[in-house]
């Protein structure tokens, strides 16, 4: 694989939806949409901690986290934002590792609450590309992996 299959991960995204982790008492689609923001950031927890202390479950956390932004993705109708061609991952791979992975991990908190609050689309392409540039880089988890993790869902 030459590319990171984004078109696979929204696939399974929706076919494998989660539970929500907060009671749910009201269903507008505001709500709704908040649910799917929340399941995001317990993903991106999980994948924290996997980070430090569990990193034999890096591609399984990496990958969760992917799938529940997707989620937002289908749910906001923003799913074409996330496709990206052969030469962005080809620069997203050239970038230098960041000195601070707390601050890539807030950088991606502070546009993914931007999307949700302002419903900001932009803020919300940029977070994906810096959670995509985060995997192949500061996590090392390569293309062919992920492709492999996506396909086993």
């Amino acid at each position: 694989m030459n590319n990171v299959d984004v078109s696979q991960i929204l696939v399974r995204a929706r076919r494998q939806e989660k539970k929500n982790y907060l009671v749910q008492r009201d269903f507008s689609d505001k709500e709704i949409l908040g649910q799917a923001y929340i399941n995001w950031q317990v993903a991106q927890a999980d994948l924290i901690k996997a980070v430090k202390v569990a990193p034999d479950q890096l591609l399984a956390a990496y990958g969760e986290f992917l799938l529940a932004f997707a989620r937002i993705a289908n749910q906001r109708q923003w799913a074409y934002k996330l496709l990206l061609d052969e030469t962005t991952i080809a620069n997203f791979k050239n970038k230098w590792q960041a000195p601070s992975q707390s601050s890539v991990f807030l950088i991606m908190n502070q546009l993914v609450n931007k999307s949700f609050f302002s419903n900001d689309m932009e803020a919300f392409t940029h977070a994906w590309h810096i959670i995509i540039k985060f995997g192949l880089v500061e996590l090392q988890i390569s293309e062919t992996e992920l492709d492999a993790w996506i396909k086993e869902g």
